[in-house]
């Protein structure tokens, strides 16, 4: 389950991050 949540949260940021750009 740590391991689902981390990926999650940097898929999460790395969406925004692209997003942004």
């Amino acid at each position: 389950m740590r391991r689902s949540t981390s990926s999650g949260v940097t898929v999460r940021l790395y969406c925004l991050s692209a997003a942004e750009q």
